[in-house]
């Protein structure tokens, strides 16, 4: 059994691990499996009062606890006798899946159509048997530490020849960190799974009706008391001890060492309500051992010296700093490989566009200094004659306003100035030169001396300084772009398209599936403004039997009732996906 728990409790910290480090990303559509992956791997859901943590953010927290899960399961594979952090972190999970059993049985009763649609049903179970699972094995690891952990006794001399063993009591600075650890530990478990279900609306259901009758401030305050006496009575009145105290090797017995009845812990934990209650505990046994006539004592120390903990967090810390620091290190590398691979498959599309530019392109232009210059104008050339000596731009540098430019404002900007715009000529090659040559971050070329010189390097001049193109866009006519494509499972829903439009608003009137059949969610058209602050319309959202191979043909409308058409195809790579207009 002991090795059994020792591997179990190194595999739980690995995958704790594992989910925090490895299936948290920052930003993007992530594959579905990896939402359940993710949801099976954690065991812990902890955080402070009043904080959520983002499902695509590190959760420091559980990865703590996740470590010393791990160090107490390494330590008692090889000492079998080191239990404390082992039973800690495990009575820690065991009351986390308890309370999330708990609501997903108050779920079922204002639920059950929604249970009984589709697969629902055995996705429910199927989280119910897992988190069961949980508690049973947390259980049954604490009942094997409870009953083979002995009662520390000390042997007192009567007399000449009389001995007797007596039992040995906690200490008061050790019912002070059993006081203070109990607390926090209450507060990590119950505050953020209540904080996620509340948000239910069949929990929600549930509480109103005690909200309503006493106030959500005071309905709040019984919720977390019943809670609180569950948590000691489940603890104490099962186990005999609670987290904090097997923190301290510690436990809650009768006068004569026995088990306590429930009635006595009922009393007890009640009595912990009693104001300043707490404080009693450093001036003798405490209020809630007098009145319920229990004591707390010592059980047999067979692992390290207690004093050896205090090095287990300045070590923790500095595992914790250096870890935090290598993967803040690791996330800005792979930013800075992402930005350069964007940077080079943006220079090739310039690079392309230029090649075929019509009456609708307006090159955006960027200065070399941009980083030192803070101008109050954005420059573009609107595309107006392309001849074999060269191509033919109206000027427009148009006034920031603290807003980017938008079609709406080009095409008014460009109507009212007709005529009176400056005209200049480059040749495709002098164009093709002044695409960026290589990626540089804006930290290099802020701190970099001379950069600005040399990124100055083939640039095209305009009213006397330096520019490079920094985009081509298609303007005077709607500019669809694929944002980001990804599984999701909103309702029934488990496909997600977002686009933008970054020209004249148009409306998409429908979308056909070339390959596999799809259920659209709402009705067309749908509406892409680029007036929008980031110019994204509508999510798409439709669900599909298959969703690895798509061929979809998206047709726009503007408000001049021209029409245009769209393929976008995907291969099973999100990430790899391509929107072309064809018409």
């Amino acid at each position: 059994m002991p090795k059994k728990i020792a591997i179990g409790s190194i595999l739980a910290g690995l995958m704790g691990m594992y989910t925090e480090l490895m299936l948290t990303t920052s930003v993007g559509s992530r594959p579905a499996w990896q939402y359940y992956i993710k949801d099976f791997f954690t065991s812990l859901n902890l955080g402070y009062i009043g904080v959520e943590a983002s499902f695509n953010e590190i959760n420091y927290i559980n990865l703590f606890f996740y470590s010393l899960l791990l160090a107490g399961g390494i330590l008692y594979f090889f000492s079998r006798k080191e239990t404390r952090l082992v039973r800690y972190v495990l009575s820690m999970i065991l009351f986390s899946k308890a309370i999330k059993v708990f609501f997903m049985v108050i779920y079922i009763p204002s639920s059950l159509v929604w249970l009984l649609q589709g697969f629902n049903s055995l996705i429910f179970i199927g989280y119910l048997i897992w988190y069961l699972l949980w508690v049973w094995l947390c259980w049954k690891a604490l009942i094997y530490f409870r009953n083979h952990k002995q009662i520390a006794t000390v042997t007192q001399q009567y007399g000449d020849d009389t001995e007797r063993e007596i039992i040995v009591e906690s200490s008061r600075w050790q019912r002070l960190f059993n006081l203070i650890t109990d607390a926090f530990t209450f507060i990590f478990i119950f505050f953020p799974i209540v904080e996620s279900l509340i948000r239910v609306d069949a929990i929600r259901n549930f509480l109103e009706p005690l909200e309503n009758s006493v106030g959500p401030q005071l309905g709040l305050y019984m919720i977390c008391v019943i809670f609180q006496v569950l948590y000691y009575m489940l603890f104490e009145g099962l186990l005999q001890t609670t987290p904090g105290k097997m923190l301290t090797e510690t436990r809650v017995v009768t006068d004569t060492a026995g088990k306590p009845a429930m009635g006595k812990l009922f009393v007890r934990t009640i009595v912990r309500f009693v104001p300043f209650e707490s404080l009693s505990v450093l001036f003798g046994r405490g209020w809630h051992d007098d009145w319920s006539d229990t004591y707390v004592v010592r059980e047999k120390r067979e692992g390290v010296n207690g004093g050896w903990y205090f090095f287990i967090f300045p070590a923790f810390l500095f595992l914790g700093v250096t870890g935090y620091l290598g993967y803040k290190s690791y996330e800005k590398h792979k930013v800075e490989v992402a930005a350069q691979e964007r940077f080079k498959k943006n220079a090739a599309v310039i690079k392309e566009t230029l090649k075929n530019l019509t009456a609708n392109h307006v090159i955006k232009l960027e200065r070399p200094d941009s980083y030192v210059y803070s101008g109050r104008t954005e420059m573009f050339l609107k595309t107006e004659a392309v001849g074999p000596d060269g191509i033919t731009f109206s000027v427009m540098e148009i006034p920031v306003n603290y807003q980017e430019s938008n079609s709406e404002v080009l095409e008014n900007f460009y109507n009212s100035n007709d005529g009176d715009l400056p005209v200049i000529k480059f040749t495709l090659k002098q164009l093709e030169d002044a695409v960026r040559k290589e990626y540089v971050s804006s930290e290099k070329r802020y701190n970099e001396t001379g950069s600005a010189d040399k990124e100055a390097a083939g640039a095209i001049t305009v009213n006397g300084y330096p520019y490079h193109i920094e985009s081509v866009e298609l303007y005077f006519m709607p500019n669809i772009k694929l944002e980001s494509m990804g599984e999701y499972y909103l309702d029934d829903y488990n496909l997600e398209i977002v686009l933008s439009n970054k020209g004249r608003a148009a409306d998409l009137i429908s979308i056909k599936s070339n390959t596999e059949k799809i259920e659209w969610e709402g009705s067309f058209p749908k509406h892409y403004d680029s007036e929008n602050q980031y110019r994204t319309g509508p999510e798409l959202h439709g669900k599909a039997e298959d969703n690895d191979d798509l061929d979809l043909t998206l047709t726009f409308r503007d408000e001049s009732f021209k029409e245009y058409v769209y393929r976008l195809t995907c291969d099973g790579d999100y990430e790899e996906a391509v929107l072309k207009k064809i018409k």
